[in-house]
C-alpha cells in the first residue's frame, strides 16, 4: 500500500509522482506533490544503508 508522504493520505491510483534520489513517490494531489519539491527532505527520512548521496 502506498501512502502520500506529504499528508499520509492512503493512495490508490494517481497521477503524481515525483523520483527522489533513486525512489518514486506518489502523492494524492498537485498540492502535495509541490510541497514535497520545495522541501523532499522534510518528508524523507535518510536510509544510512543508502549510498547514492
Amino acid at each position: 500500500m502506498q501512502y502520500d508522504p506529504v499528508c499520509g493520505k492512503k493512495l490508490g491510483k494517481t497521477e503524481y509522482h515525483h523520483e527522489y534520489h533513486g525512489k518514486v513517490y506518489y502523492f494524492c494531489s498537485e498540492d502535495c506533490l509541490y510541497e514535497f519539491m520545495g522541501n523532499p527532505g522534510k518528508y524523507v527520512k535518510d536510509d544510512p544503508h543508502d549510498s547514492s548521496c
